[in-house]
């Protein structure tokens, strides 16, 4: 799923006439920038930025200064600013909250029904197509995919020498262009060696406006080269503009997944914390209100049922129109209310059914009483591919005691053989660790180790788990997967440490975590680091040096690069790397960034002396800089590509 872009989409609002293509070795030894800032005062409608083969974060930055550049013009409104081919540097660009519209994409480049999806339905998707077989192409894509057709070229040129008519070195006339925007459904802007005494023919053609590197560029005064070039068009066309091809969003299907359960007024269990959950497992959660509870973290202070018809109704109303492809039961208030939902779930055939029997809240409330309790286990758990009890409701359906991990296995396995269905034992309210145990009807067995999470704020972890777990399954997990996904995730949410309320407190869902016991940390000298159980917490105990300044210790992933070097762009980059490597600090360098490491102050006065190294030859010069700051740890570096080997490890050893 796309993030949502923070600016009002421009597909049908962007202008082809006066596109302006630039990159950095484009701009005759002066900085991108100034050109760009010239051709949007000569009159400049669309601009590209081509640097296919730079680091992500090059472009990413080079695109931050262009959008800001636009915008200070007061042309945010009315300038498109796409990316050339690289879709993943779009897609960080409009990560960030920079104004990036769109990309234009070749014949070789990423698909664009793949660009498409990942970037929105919001953005720009422009393609080049020289030739008829191209443009029908391109016309038999899906509706929406694209916006607009790039051809060419109208010349030779050096900045594209490959490009030609069906790979050939050929030029387009104006009779081909006409064919060609003839067959095209979508505006088409033709360029390639476009000069200015070019401009008077291409506007007498169907063409809907040119597109130029060199003529702008590479010109003495870009501002007056573009002046020139928008000045020729508009003699011939007037002020006439393409019009756009009819936009069709990209259907998003997601399965969607059912919660049949009661409120709960502080939002942290019950059906509001199935939907968050739903929602942050990307399926399309929907709901059955069979139960109204005026509750907190202290406690259930009431609990009302809802009339039997009234949830048989709301069932068949969700199952007639967006059929669920799981579903989740919780409290359901009352044995008229349990036999009616069982009734609806038969008669619509309901798959992947997951109940967790809630019997008591967190808070020590209970949630139903002793005849709810057999209705739902002869009415709800032959319905279930899995039930989710926890030990004190595991220790209740079976009558005995739950006081180790032989007795959690031996009870899962009484309820899978007594009810037909999978049975997960959790393991939370346990002593010694978080480790559930699952058992098919068959008898095979699936134990899923965990960790016990500092965190008291535990309210709604049950529904979270349960809901997790079925939201797995409708995205087509088998049952084990779906389980060991659904702990990682609730293991993720714990390690958020939301804190609210006045009791062990409701909390958000927070992504996916894979669990895992923390290692003990040491520094260079072998002692070791304080720090709690888990690297994720949020509060860690701070050391010190000899004079008892804190050490706060800093992983930094850093970009250094000078605008407008061209060419030479890499040589310049060393310097500033060839600084970090001299500073002591352990460091490495990948193709994106270079990540250092060490005391807060001492990173950032490493990344200052890098930065310098190149700013004081006079380069206007962008820093990219992301900090990770976690006090009590040392050795990230080294630490977490370990981590992640272990991790795959024992994901390969399931």
């Amino acid at each position: 799923m796309t993030a949502a872009f923070p600016y009002p989409s421009m597909r049908r609002s962007f202008d082809l006439r006066f596109y302006f293509v630039i990159g950095p070795d484009d701009c005759k030894g002066r900085t991108l920038l100034d050109v760009v800032s010239k051709a949007l005062d000569g009159g400049a409608s669309f601009v590209q930025l081509r640097a296919k083969h730079a680091d992500v974060a090059d472009i990413v930055s080079m695109a931050a200064d262009i959008a800001e550049e636009i915008r200070g013009h007061h042309l945010d409104d009315r300038v498109a600013f796409v990316i050339d081919d690289r879709v993943d540097a779009a897609i960080e660009a409009r990560h960030r909250g920079i104004k990036v519209d769109g990309v234009h994409i070749g014949q070789d480049d990423l698909s664009p029904e793949e660009a498409r999806r990942l970037l929105g339905n919001d953005a720009i998707v422009g393609l080049s197509a020289n030739t008829p077989e191209q443009v029908e192409a391109a016309n038999a894509l899906p509706a929406g995919t694209i916006d607009y057709i790039g051809a060419g070229p109208l010349h030779a040129t050096a900045t594209k020498p490959e490009a030609g008519v069906a790979g050939k070195a050929k030029t387009l006339d104006a009779e081909q262009i006409n064919a060609l925007c003839d067959k095209s459904l979508y505006p088409l802007v033709v360029g390639g060696g476009v000069h200015v005494d070019d401009v008077p023919m291409l506007a007498d053609t169907y063409a809907d406006g040119w597109f130029v590197v060199s003529a702008i560029a590479a010109a003495d005064d870009p501002e007056v080269a573009t002046q020139r070039l928008v000045d020729a068009w508009t003699a011939v066309r007037g002020d006439a503009r393409h019009g756009y091809e009819e936009t069709v969003g990209t259907p998003v299907k997601l399965p969607a997944v059912l919660s049949i359960a009661t409120t709960d007024s502080s939002g942290g269990a019950g059906i509001a914390a199935d939907l968050k959950t739903m929602l942050a497992n990307d399926v399309y959660g929907e709901c059955v209100i069979a139960g109204i509870t005026a509750q907190n973290t202290t406690g259930v202070q009431a609990i009302a049922s809802v009339d039997a018809a009234l949830i048989g109704a709301q069932i068949d109303s969700v199952f007639d129109d967006i059929r669920p492809t799981a579903v989740k039961i919780g409290v359901v208030v009352g044995r008229e209310a349990i036999e009616t939902v069982a009734a609806k779930l038969r008669a619509h055939g309901a798959k992947h059914v997951v109940v967790d029997p809630v019997m008591v809240a967190t808070s020590g409330s209970s949630l139903a009483d002793d005849e709810s309790v057999v209705t739902m286990t002869r009415e709800l758990f032959p319905l279930a591919e899995v039930i989710t009890p926890n030990i004190p409701e595991t220790s209740t359906l079976v009558g005995e005691a739950i006081d180790g991990r032989d007795a959690m296995e031996r009870a899962a396995r009484t309820l899978a053989e007594r009810y037909g269905c999978a049975a997960l034992v959790k393991g939370g309210h346990g002593t010694n660790d978080a480790s559930d145990v699952l058992v098919w009807p068959g008898g095979d067995v699936r134990w899923f180790e965990g960790e016990r999470i500092a965190n008291t704020n535990t309210h709604g972890t049950g529904c979270t788990l349960s809901s997790a777990i079925a939201s797995r399954l409708a995205l087509g997990d088998t049952l084990g997967d779906a389980v060991a996904n659904a702990k990682a995730y609730l293991g993720g949410a714990l390690r958020a440490q939301l804190d609210l309320g006045a009791a062990p407190a409701r909390w958000t869902t927070a992504g996916r975590a894979t669990e895992r016991i923390s290692p003990t940390i040491t520094n260079a000298k072998g002692t070791a680091m304080p720090q709690t159980p888990d690297r994720n917490a949020v509060r860690q105990q701070v050391p010190t040096d000899k004079d008892g300044k804190p050490i706060i210790n800093t992983v930094a992933a850093v970009a250094i690069a000078p605008s407008g070097v061209g060419a030479e762009l890499s040589e310049y980059v060393s310097q500033a790397v060839a600084v970090i490597r001299d500073s002591g600090l352990p460091n490495e360098t990948n193709a994106m960034f270079t990540n250092i490491e060490g005391d807060l102050d001492d990173v950032l006065r490493v990344v200052r002396d890098a930065t310098m190294k190149l700013a004081e030859q006079g380069y206007r010069t962008g820093v990219s800089l992301k900090l990770d700051i976690r006090p009590g740890f040392s050795g990230q570096m080294a630490e977490k590509p370990a981590l992640v080997d272990e991790i795959i490890a024992a994901g390969q050893n399931d």
